[in-house]
């Protein structure tokens, strides 16, 4: 199943809902695409090429962590998807996972993180569609979780962000992932 642009538009929850941010902020969850079956198979032959196992890559699904929140099912990226990696995608650096839902198979799932994050003078904050690309270039990515780009600030100089801890604000959302970001 492949999201169409509509289809992968954000779901809009104002505070006071399950995931409004800690200062009563307005928030957006921005939902990632599902591959499909052919992108899926790609992404594991170039894994398997690479030697690259599930348990190289994240942790497993822990069952506590199964009814965590709500109607969409927001739970642990960590703790539910495995496989992940960055990616460039269409030209944006995305998050790729293999995520469990609720039930059934696991799925692969890619949040381009330009709809997360926002360059804020030099550093990574998180913002609905801040399209940090547009003055960050590179990337670090560590232990599964942590982010890090060479980021422009306001006297035009390019420095390495402090690192961005993902799972602050990217769940698996009945196994397509998606970030809770202020708007």
């Amino acid at each position: 199943m492949h999201l169409s642009a509509a289809a992968a538009a954000a779901i809009v929850l104002m505070a006071g809902s399950a995931f409004a941010t800690p200062a009563a902020v307005p928030a957006k969850v921005i939902l990632g695409d599902v591959l499909s079956e052919a992108e899926s198979a790609a992404v594991e032959a170039k894994l398997a090429a690479a030697g690259v196992t599930a348990d190289d890559t994240s942790s497993v699904f822990s069952a506590g962590d199964a009814d965590a929140e709500g109607a969409l099912g927001k739970r642990s990226y960590l703790g539910t998807c495995n496989e992940c990696s960055m990616q460039t995608v269409n030209g944006q650096i995305a998050l790729q996972c293999h995520c469990l839902p609720k039930s059934g198979a696991r799925k692969w799932s890619t949040l381009p993180l330009n709809r997360c994050l926002v360059n804020r003078n030099g550093q990574l904050a998180w913002l609905a569609d801040g399209g940090f690309q547009g003055s960050c270039e590179g990337y670090l990515f560590q232990d599964f979780r942590y982010f890090q780009s060479r980021c422009l600030n306001n006297a035009k100089v390019r420095n390495w962000s402090y690192q961005k801890d993902l799972e602050e604000r990217i769940h698996n959302y009945n196994g397509i992932l998606g970030c809770d970001v202020p708007i």
